[in-house]
């Protein structure tokens, strides 16, 4: 009976751990997806095991099966790809850099970061962060060239006013 009963005991803690590890598993998801960054995990094979929605999106993977898109596919960007081997070869976290993609004649900067993972079984994995900040970029662009034309604005107002110096001594 005792046994029995320890048994029983045994059995309801299992079923509540495991439906704790349920509960966060799904709230792990529920971050992840809820993220506005792009994110991926790829494993030591190549190959795709987690991608949230922003990343699909960005990636123009669409519906694309996650077992279908590996390291190689037409879907990572290779300056992107560069990255990702980088950091499983070396196991390493790159910090962030800027890649660009030409897609249709249009040019997307994204920053991308990776961070390699290698679990206590030694299972590796490389995390790949990206946003897209071709907005940013342009913006940029914008600010530089405002900045151009304000300084050749201040230099025409020097190059006028000793212009306007000279004609004044020859004036008198």
């Amino acid at each position: 009976s005792q046994l029995k009963d320890l048994n029983l005991n045994l059995e309801d803690r299992v079923r509540e751990r495991t439906r704790e590890i349920i509960h966060l598993k799904q709230l792990h998801e529920s971050i992840l997806n809820a993220l506005t960054t792009g994110l991926f995990v790829m494993n030591r094979e190549k190959k795709m095991v987690f991608v949230n929605p922003m990343a699909r999106m960005l990636l123009s993977a669409g519906d694309e099966p996650l077992e279908c898109i590996t390291l190689d596919s037409r879907l990572i960007p290779s300056q992107m790809r560069e990255l990702i081997y980088l950091s499983l070869d070396q196991k390493i976290t790159v910090d962030s850099r800027e890649i660009f993609l030409e897609n249709r004649g249009k040019i997307q900067h994204f920053g991308v970061k990776t961070a390699f993972l290698s679990d206590q079984d030694g299972v590796n994995h490389v995390i790949v962060l990206f946003n897209d900040i071709t907005d940013r970029k342009n913006l940029e662009q914008e600010l530089i060239q405002s900045e151009k034309i304000t300084s050749c604005g201040l230099l025409a107002v020097g190059i006028a006013h000793d212009f306007n110096n000279i004609l004044n001594r020859v004036k008198v």
